[in-house]
């Protein structure tokens, strides 16, 4: 299988970042055991329960307690997963816009989770830092990368 991309620069350039439709929220499920029939998007087991991301409309079929309502972007760039500093990129240009933002890092892409209503302006950030232009501060103007 070949390798994903290492170069900070490569990654920030291709990251080419898509909102997928719909909304996600994370659930938890004690002794690590979730409903039959719950098609969760991704889980993890940790001492406390099992984590699951599910899409919301699953919750509410399944009366699943939930929380954080969230949006779902995907950076769709193979990042190699020893590569260094591209989710702090990431990471630290959404939060100086205030965007709170977990991340799952898959084997082949990063999946953003960030909320609904500040999807639309992550997505137009992730777009321009790919474009190689860098947002400054919260909603403020954004300057040409030298």
């Amino acid at each position: 299988m070949a390798s994903g991309e290492k170069d900070l620069g490569a990654l920030l350039r291709g990251m080419a970042p898509v909102l997928r439709a719909g909304s996600f929220v994370y659930c938890t499920f004690a002794n690590n055991e979730q409903p039959a029939g719950l098609r969760a998007l991704c889980t993890y087991d940790e001492a406390e329960g099992r984590s699951a991301i599910v899409e919301e409309e699953e919750a509410l079929r399944h009366g699943i307690p939930h929380r954080f309502r969230c949006a779902l972007i995907t950076l769709n760039i193979h990042s190699e997963l020893a590569a260094v500093g591209f989710m702090s990129e990431v990471l630290g240009t959404l939060a100086a816009l205030d965007i709170p933002c977990n991340v799952v890092s898959a084997y082949y892409h990063d999946h953003l989770f960030l909320p609904v209503d500040r999807a639309d302006e992550a997505l137009t950030v992730l777009q321009r830092m790919s474009s190689g232009a860098r947002p400054l501060g919260r909603l403020g103007p954004i300057q040409e990368a030298r």
